[in-house]
């Protein structure tokens, strides 16, 4: 393995979608660290580091008690982690967005469409629709799994 490194860049001021195909690919590329070259211009919360993994294999047959079958060493450079504050605060960030986005996925099979907003007669109509029907679809989640047929299902499954 080489230069295995961890970043998180929380001021970027590089925009990748912003690249034509040609340019992106060669930011990419200019963005990977070798054992010659680490990029500038990168947050790393673990630097590249570099590893050598060995791997012996007992092919013995017999198993012996205090003999290893598998016998793996592993020799690493020194490993530097580094996490500044912004990138904990964008950490917590990401992870509290991603709990959000997962939380609410339920709900999106009864969102209205994109574009239909509610500044309309109309569009308040479907977003209070929206609204109503995924509270009720969590009350009658909760009833249901509260119900004797729900219990004998468990029951049944979990023999």
């Amino acid at each position: 393995m080489s230069c295995l490194s961890v970043y998180w860049n929380s001021k970027s001021t590089i925009k990748f979608s912003e690249l034509s195909d040609q340019e992106f690919q060669k930011a990419f590329k200019d963005s990977i660290a070798t054992p010659g070259h680490t990029p500038k211009g990168f947050d790393y919360i673990v630097k590249p580091i570099s590893a050598k993994c060995k791997l012996k294999v007992n092919t013995n047959r017999k198993v012996t008690p205090g003999i290893p079958k598998v016998d793996i060493d592993i020799t690493t450079d020194s490993v530097q982690i580094d996490l500044r504050k912004e990138q904990y605060h964008d950490s917590i960030f990401a992870t509290c967005s991603f709990a959000d986005f997962f939380k609410g996925e339920k709900f999106r099979k009864f969102k209205p469409p994109r574009q239909i907003r509610p500044t309309n007669k109309e569009g308040a109509r479907l977003w209070w629709k929206y609204a109503q029907t995924s509270v009720l679809s969590q009350i009658k989640d909760r009833n249901r799994r509260w119900t004797w047929a729900y219990f004998k299902g468990k029951l049944i499954l979990n023999k």
